[in-house]
């Protein structure tokens, strides 16, 4: 003869809870150990919210520099950064 277990909705509650604060905590850890490191192209264009084409334009015409170790190619998250570049206002006289 099998036992049947009743879930206990209390267990079945702080289960879901502690899940959601794991879970939270390891993509708040993603976010912040990318602003120092590599990105991939995915991410980048993620990031910009731009196409691969025009991400592999940018980086031929010299706008972002790449870096490559094997078949994967990575951009540093700070040179993204520094190279936007300010836009100054336009005034009409």
């Amino acid at each position: 003869m099998k036992k049947s277990i009743e879930p206990n909705t209390t267990n079945t509650n702080n289960l879901q809870e502690l899940i959601a604060i794991k879970v939270y905590d390891a993509l708040s850890n993603i976010q912040i150990s990318n602003e120092d490191g590599y990105l991939t192209r995915h991410e980048v264009t993620k990031l910009l919210k731009i196409s691969l084409a025009t991400l592999h334009n940018w980086t031929n015409k010299g706008y972002l520099k790449a870096y490559q170790i094997g078949g994967r190619v990575y951009y540093k998250h700070s040179e993204i950064e520094s190279s936007l570049t300010e836009l100054k206002p336009f005034c009409q006289k």
